[in-house]
């Protein structure tokens, strides 16, 4: 750590830090303790899982979550969006749903389906408190609960930065605040008598000091690229959607399956199912 000269260090604002340093396997237990502060619930263990979801053909575009979760009854999805684009929470909805609707496979139940969970960790944003919790209930009525299979958590990370915790006097979000420090000083005296945190500054001083993203893009650049990609994402669906349209027409018409695949591009499977 000698070699550490620059005070600024890359924090988990970074999904690529964030991934490095909590969402793997060394990081598991740092990622355990900020999932019962956020929950407010003990959990035995944890088990991370394959963070690309499945795709529905051969040329779908890969999609990634930032960090899958197991534990004995949840299904925990956890993104880090430094984006103030809205449509971010449509794409992240949209993962923790295809991940929770795909627990029910043949032979199994609705009953023992695990709860899915979704935590947004957003900076660039101005919500009204720290941590938000949504769930499907019935309109001005927060008691009358349609179902709880299905958890959102919105966390204001810059809301949670701007904490005023000190060494030795922590707070409730005092793992989410370790998160949030960009100073290693500030890091070092922060986190020191905590063991959890204490590893969590130890690997992110190393993964900093490896130099992996000195040359990381500004926030201004990051936030022209996530634009960019969400372009793409939003096009790419609707060409997914158009073809399928596209072959139900076909369909409707008794076109041959095989001749509708090769004209959608879709598999003869895919365009079987549409019947």
């Amino acid at each position: 750590m000698n070699n550490f000269r620059v005070k600024n260090i890359h924090s988990c604002r970074l999904d690529g830090v964030f991934k490095s340093v909590i969402g793997c396997e060394k990081g598991k237990n740092i990622l355990k303790a900020i999932l019962e502060e956020i929950l407010e619930i003990k959990i035995d263990k944890i088990e991370l899982l394959n963070t690309e979801l499945n795709k529905k053909n051969v040329k779908e575009q890969s999609k990634r979550v930032d960090c899958l979760i197991k534990t004995k009854d949840k299904l925990i999805d956890v993104e880090v969006n430094s984006s103030p684009s809205k449509s971010i929470r449509n794409r992240n909805y949209r993962f923790i749903m295809t991940k929770h609707i795909s627990q029910f496979t043949t032979g199994k139940n609705y009953y023992t389906s695990k709860q899915s969970i979704l935590i947004d960790l957003d900076w660039n944003r101005n919500y009204n408190k720290i941590k938000s919790e949504y769930t499907m209930r019935e309109k001005d009525d927060s008691e009358n609960i349609y179902s709880n299979n299905i958890l959102i958590y919105k966390i204001d990370m810059e809301k949670i930065g701007k904490l005023c915790y000190t060494k030795n006097i922590y707070g409730k979000y005092k793992y989410l605040k370790m998160i949030t420090i960009e100073n290693k000083e500030d890091l070092l005296d922060y986190t020191k008598g905590d063991s959890i945190m204490e590893e969590y500054a130890k690997e992110l001083l190393k993964v900093n000091d490896l130099n992996i993203y000195n040359d990381i893009l500004t926030k201004e650049e990051d936030d022209i690229l996530i634009r960019e990609s969400e372009k793409l994402f939003a096009r790419d669906e609707g060409i997914e959607e158009s073809k399928v349209e596209i072959a139900r027409n076909m369909l409707i018409k008794n076109m041959d399956i095989s001749l509708i695949s090769e004209l959608t591009g879709l598999t003869i499977e895919e365009v079987k199912s549409l019947k």
